[in-house]
């Protein structure tokens, strides 16, 4: 997702401090992901995919607009044109819902109906290789998307955080001390575009957050909640997800 701000480096004082917290880590750990948690109703979890898609590479109100238009209509979008124009005219269609985005909403539209199991993980599977079954799957959903969407699904139960490069600069003390590198020259290779972070990358921001979750007996995802709200100086709570338990159909 993108960002209209800096986000803030946390010091690695910063970071302990904030997992050292009860209080955090009750909120973070226990109320906000029960707000989002569909449980097994495929319906829900598909709705949670959709904001995965559309929060891809713009602003956290775009996005939640976004999904809230598409929420209005949701189980009636008829082809993906009739989406970008919807989204336009209200001046929430971002650049990945135009190309790809589109035809991966149609998509998950009907698999709720074709194929409910699509949305749960099978026994086989690690959530890493379900996220990336979604990605090989859901045209406009990559592999950090997909991560996201897994976190949002099974907020609780997923070994993972979602990467991305707000999350590595967050984390910048821990992955230039580990990695030798500079970061910002890193995600800035002429090999590596604006909007595509490196799957190298995003495994070293997993394997960061898992670590530090491992440390200070936190779940990844919950862990990554807080530390982006705090560098970022606010505290998003996904209230606008909440929708899916409230009847949005």
């Amino acid at each position: 997702m993108s960002a209209a701000f800096k986000t803030k480096m946390l010091s690695k004082e910063e970071i302990e401090g904030i997992l050292h917290d009860p209080f955090k880590k009750y909120l973070y750990g226990n109320v906000l992901p029960s707000r989002i948690d569909p449980g097994l109703d495929a319906g829900k979890r598909a709705k949670l995919c959709v904001f995965s898609l559309v929060s891809a590479n713009t602003t956290f109100a775009v996005a939640t607009a976004a999904w809230k238009m598409l929420m209005d209509n949701w189980g009636n979008w008829e082809s993906p044109e009739e989406i970008v124009e919807t989204l336009k005219e209200n001046k929430c269609c971002s650049v990945n819902i135009a190309s790809h985005g589109k035809k991966g909403l149609i998509l998950l539209q009907s698999l709720v109906k074709d194929d409910p199991g699509f949305f749960f993980r099978n026994p086989s599977e690690t959530h890493e290789t379900w996220a990336t079954r979604i990605a090989d799957t859901i045209p406009g959903l990559g592999y950090v998307k997909s991560i996201f969407a897994v976190c949002l699904m099974e907020p609780l139960k997923t070994d993972l955080g979602c990467p991305d490069r707000h999350m590595l600069r967050i984390l910048v003390p821990l992955w230039e001390s580990k990695n030798g590198n500079n970061l910002e020259s890193y995600l800035t290779q002429k090999n590596n575009s604006s909007t595509t972070l490196p799957r190298a990358a995003c495994k070293g921001a997993i394997t960061e957050l898992q670590q530090l979750a491992a440390k200070f007996q936190w779940q990844p995802f919950p862990l990554q909640w807080a530390l982006w709200d705090e560098a970022r100086g606010c505290l998003e709570d996904h209230s606008a997800l909440t929708a899916i338990h409230e009847g949005v159909q």
